[in-house]
């Protein structure tokens, strides 16, 4: 018992070092995207390396913009001055990460060990450190507590017997061992030291269950009625202005100029400042319209989710003509 506490002390002192002048974090897999080339409960150790040593092909480990810890494939990467910008995709999952991760380093998966993870979640739990403390305490009963010395009994020696001499072993010697044995038994048994192993998510895959009940679901509110106006826009030139009033905080407004055949010739995005009532306008010089009719369509969508757009959008006519004379009208 003294020789297997006394490795697995110095196994624990070595990673400790290791995790010290390497940087080396181990990373426990809560969920198999990864598969086959890591699985559910497998122990990774990684690297911290700088954005430029990147590579596709990477196992690397990243936090989400919510805390959550990913560890995932790199499919492509951007590099920009000091910062990469990876796209990840877990080996088991048919799309890529909804967002690419800036990164100035990120943790690099070198080693793996399969089902190790489970080990290390059991260690890590209450029952586990009871365990681990009352094996340290055993082992130390065994290593301070003398063996019971046994009685001399006196003998009557035998004239034909030739006389065996006994060699009494080093007890200082053997007592060295055993507090050294038990010394690194404390040192592994406690982990005073031991780099604590970090739970990551192959993601994307992981399974959930949901009781039934009501669920309610945001809808995207289209803007309010787009009012147009001619205005001045210089002390010969006019143009026309398109206002709306807010509906939500949370959203950004986009609009866009469509000429009669439907091609969108400019964009703006205005974000909603929050203010109650506020009112938003686009204003549209004479020089910025093409003749004829055209169409301004105006789109709610999420700030923090730019790509959910409101289902239904409004709508307001405007025209430009030019008579023989170069004389502009605008109308709405």
């Amino acid at each position: 018992m003294l020789t297997l506490g006394a490795l697995a002390g110095s196994l624990c002192i070595i990673a400790t070092v290791a995790a010290a002048l390497f940087d080396v974090t181990p990373l426990v897999f809560r969920s198999g995207s990864m598969a086959p080339a890591i699985h559910t409960g497998a122990l990774a150790l990684s690297r911290t390396v700088p954005a430029d040593e990147l590579k596709v092909g990477d196992i690397v480990s990243v936090p989400t913009a919510s805390g959550v810890r990913v560890t995932h494939r790199i499919e492509s990467l951007q590099m920009r001055d000091d910062q990469a910008s990876l796209v990840l995709k877990g080996d088991a999952n048919e799309v890529s990460d909804a967002a690419p991760y800036l990164v100035d380093s990120a943790e690099r998966v070198f080693w793996d060990i399969p089902k190790a993870g489970f080990v290390v979640a059991k260690l890590a739990s209450p029952v586990g450190a009871f365990a681990g403390g009352l094996l340290v305490a055993v082992v130390l009963l065994i290593a301070f507590n003398p063996a019971p010395s046994r009685p001399v009994v006196p003998s009557r020696p035998i004239a034909d017997a030739p006389r065996r001499r006994t060699v009494e072993p080093n007890r200082g010697s053997k007592h060295l061992a055993v507090t050294i044995g038990a010394a690194l038994v404390v040192a592994g048994g406690t982990g005073v030291g031991l780099p604590t192993p970090v739970p990551t998510m192959a993601s994307w895959t992981d399974t959930a269950s949901a009781s039934s009940g009501t669920m309610d679901a945001h809808k995207l509110v289209p803007p309010s009625p787009v009012d147009c106006a001619v205005v001045s826009t210089g002390l010969t030139t006019k143009g026309l202005r398109y206002s709306w009033t807010g509906v939500d905080p949370r959203y950004t407004y986009q609009v866009e100029r469509i000429d009669s055949v439907g091609v969108v010739w400019q964009t703006d995005k205005i974000a909603d400042n929050g203010a109650p009532g506020a009112t938003y306008s686009v204003t549209y010089d004479e020089t910025d319209l093409p003749n004829g009719n055209f169409t301004v369509r105006v789109t709610t969508f999420l700030t923090s989710t730019p790509v959910w757009g409101s289902g239904d959008s409004t709508m307001q006519k405007g025209a430009k003509s030019t008579t023989l004379l170069l004389v502009v009208s605008l109308s709405c």
